[in-house]
């Protein structure tokens, strides 16, 4: 049916014009998809900011964790003194500053969160983007084939009127009256072939729906994983460190030998006025007497740092809570300490790679009951009559299937009236 045809049509409904004679006439109804469209829409803007924030905060991290290499991996500054050979430093070795340090281990875990945060909650979520987008697009060819529907029972009806008009006239075996009824069933059987081919998209359109929205109810654990992937990059980062060891700093001259500058006490340089016994970071003062003073930090409580991070005698990077776990829905948190298990349900609760993003079963649910009967022209037709909910169709697991290859898009400007909340 032409383009021409579906507008006049839309504008009538618009304007609430009748069929024909017919009062009782009502367009038919595809508002159960259009309204869970609508609110699938308004969530989808959450989903979208959510995988445009993670995804920032990975750079962040990187970023971060490649300037604290950089950082640790750099020379500490040293002392010179005037020689007859001219300046020289007091101590010839450089030592950096992550003495005792794995800096290797910290691009590492980087690394290794990023693989993780793409596979286990970026990946997902762009499936379910994935799928809302397809279910927006078949809703829509669905409206499209409501109007060539609506279209064709109007035209119907007035066939069926322009017949029964010459029956009251004319003899009903008639010329004029035989060739009327034979038009009026044949566009009676076009549309009662256009309600059945609505009735499977309505209902295929409304399980992929339930479906859409069945995998989001596991989003949690999916926010819950992220926030875990960049609790634990830190974790091995800090792993890295061997808190235990001495530090080695470069030679300084004893107090005796520094030109005293008026205005100023000896000892009292990087003083913090207020902490403590007076160094930064409740320390004692850099120079004290004729030795040098490495900064006292208090024993970190490491070995009560949960699960089996990476770094010094720990064997692997990421506590195995979260390492190459998948997620069910419902599923009770492994406690803090235990390292061990799938994080949000138990194993046999584990789902397959196969399944949907959020762990709702895309095959859920029992067979569609099928489509409602319909027969002849009608007042109103309702082919959504049945609330059963069957398995999703093949095009929306596709689109799923598929996710990777699709940009990611964060507006929403491939709606109608691109705002989100209309």
């Amino acid at each position: 049916m032409g383009a021409f045809k579906r507008t006049a049509e839309k504008v009538k409904q618009a304007l609430g014009f009748k069929a024909g004679s017919d009062k009782e006439w009502k367009p038919t109804s595809n508002d159960r998809n259009n309204m869970m469209v609508k609110e699938a829409k308004k969530f989808a803007v959450h989903i979208k900011n959510l995988h445009k924030d993670i995804s920032s905060w990975i750079k962040s991290i990187d970023a971060g964790i490649t300037t604290v290499k950089s950082v640790l991996e750099a020379p500490l500054p040293r002392a010179y003194q005037e020689t007859v050979m001219g300046v020289e430093p007091m101590d010839p070795t450089e030592h950096i500053v992550g003495q005792n340090v794995q800096c290797e281990a910290l691009p590492q875990s980087a690394t290794e969160m990023k693989t993780k945060m793409q596979e286990e909650v970026l990946k997902p979520i762009e499936q379910w983007l994935a799928a809302y987008r397809t279910v927006k697009e078949y809703n829509k060819k669905l409206d499209i084939l409501r109007l060539d529907l609506d279209t064709k029972r109007r035209a119907a009806l007035e066939l069926t009127a322009k017949f029964n008009k010459l029956q009251s006239k004319d003899k009903p075996d008639s010329e004029a009256s035989q060739a009327a009824l034979h038009k009026a069933q044949n566009e009676e059987d076009k549309m009662n072939r256009l309600i059945q081919r609505y009735a499977e998209s309505e209902t295929e359109v409304f399980n992929a729906l339930i479906t859409l929205i069945r995998d989001t109810t596991v989003l949690r654990e999916y926010v819950a994983a992220a926030l875990m992937i960049m609790q634990n990059v830190f974790r091995v980062s800090l792993n890295a460190f061997d808190l235990q060891s001495a530090v080695r700093t470069p030679m300084l001259p004893s107090i005796a030998s520094v030109p005293e500058v008026k205005g100023m006490q000896q000892g009292s340089m990087l003083r913090s006025p207020t902490v403590s016994s007076g160094g930064p970071l409740a320390t004692p003062s850099l120079m004290q007497g004729t030795r040098s003073m490495r900064a006292s930090f208090s024993a970190l409580p490491t070995s009560s740092i949960m699960g089996g991070g990476g770094g010094t005698n720990n064997g692997g990077s990421y506590m195995s809570s979260v390492g190459g776990g998948t997620f069910s829905a419902g599923g009770n948190r492994t406690s803090p300490g235990e390292g061990k298990g799938n994080p949000f349900g138990s194993p046999g609760n584990t789902l397959k790679a196969s399944e949907n993003p959020f762990g709702a079963a895309a095959g859920y649910g029992a067979t569609s009951s099928g489509s409602p009967n319909h027969s002849g022209p009608q007042t109103s037709i309702h082919s959504s009559s049945t609330n059963t909910v069957g398995a999703a169709p093949a095009w929306y697991n596709k689109a799923r299937a598929e996710a990777s290859r699709a940009p990611i898009r964060y507006d929403d400007s491939d709606d109608e009236n691109s705002n989100p909340f209309k």
